[in-house]
């Protein structure tokens, strides 16, 4: 049998999860756009990102920059953000004229 590690309850319905393996993050996105970072060993919540102030639509994607610092967060509505994850900041909002379906980080954060 398993053990459980950890317990988490969520008011909302969870849609999508993104691990990052070298800062050992997990990324949980939930049906009202909250975003929420975990540390992966000791699965503290770390940041809540509450994102309904910048697109109201749903999150398609979610990535990490290669290093673990930022996050990649596509909306349905034809936006993308970059999160600072150690500053909390969005450095970066793109506006596309068709919906992003999918986000992800090349291996010299160049193109993504």
């Amino acid at each position: 049998t398993l053990d459980k590690v950890h317990e988490e309850s969520f008011s909302n319905i969870l849609t999508k999860v993104e691990i990052e393996k070298s800062k050992e993050l997990i990324c949980v996105v939930m049906n009202n756009n909250d975003v929420i970072i975990f540390n992966k060993t000791n699965f503290r919540k770390i940041r809540q990102y509450s994102l309904k102030q910048y697109n109201s639509s749903a999150i398609t994607d979610v990535c990490f920059g290669n290093n673990g610092d930022w996050l990649i967060i596509a909306f349905k509505l034809n936006q993308i953000i970059i999160i600072d994850l150690i500053s909390s900041i969005m450095i970066e909002n793109m506006i596309f004229t068709k919906s992003p379906l999918s986000v992800s980080v090349s291996p010299n954060n160049i193109y993504f």
